[in-house]
């Protein structure tokens, strides 16, 4: 994840700036607003439908962007921040309010008498709920975002810095959590497991064949908020 700084402290005595995600990059950080605008970004190029959603949210304050993504089985909206998923009718989504819709050809006003997601209807043509900026949409919109992003090669040594970071703080946290008996770092299933993330193209098959002859290997999908 790209590291979160607020405008105040990146940009001190300045007011609150939207940067395009091709400079969010280059700085290696950014607030809400540029993490949403990045994803929102990201999934229309995929040709996902997907909006930019402004409101007041738990913790972020008054000045929240979720991204609103409208899928085949439901309307979900995304924290960019953390990653976290929540439909839009779910009642506990920290999103408090949405005042704004922000879609690729227009900008929608939320004139509803609720708030919250889950309260709302998120059709965007019905001008009883939603007020348009533009009396139409703008097809002949020019966006000031890149075509494409260049990605600068990252030098193998600060890979191999990242990773032992990223590891250090994992097991951390486990010996953390497991007070009352340290965990026992097995490093040769460490070192395996390791070479089949890395190479993606053999079949991790065989290299798990050997590890199970040795050890009763169990595994569970982990998301970091």
């Amino acid at each position: 994840m790209v590291p979160f700084v607020s405008d105040p402290v990146l940009f001190p005595g300045s007011t609150d700036l939207w940067t395009t995600t091709e400079k969010f990059l280059s700085l290696g950080c950014g607030d809400e607003e540029e993490h949403a605008t990045l994803l929102c970004c990201w999934l229309l190029s995929y040709g996902i439908p997907c909006c930019l959603v402004l409101g007041s949210a738990l913790p972020e304050g008054a000045r929240a962007a979720y991204v609103l993504v409208n899928l085949s089985d439901g309307i979900y909206l995304v924290n960019p921040c953390d990653g976290s998923v929540y439909s839009s009718t779910d009642a506990m989504c920290p999103l408090t309010s949405v005042g704004t819709i922000v879609a690729p050809r227009n900008v929608y006003g939320n004139i509803q008498t609720n708030a919250h997601p889950s309260q709302l209807q998120f059709d965007l043509t019905k001008s009883s709920d939603w007020k348009p900026l533009f009396d139409k949409e703008m097809d002949d919109f020019q966006s000031i975002q890149s075509s494409s992003i260049p990605y600068p090669q990252v030098s193998e040594d600060a890979l191999i810095e990242l990773r032992s970071s990223i590891e250090r703080e994992i097991k951390l946290r486990f010996d953390e959590a497991r007070q009352f008996g340290i965990p026992q770092w097995n490093l040769m299933a460490s070192r395996l497991l390791r070479e089949i993330l890395q190479d993606e193209q053999r079949s991790p098959d065989d290299r798990l064949t050997r590890l199970r002859e040795s050890y009763a290997v169990k595994g569970q999908k982990c998301q970091a908020a």
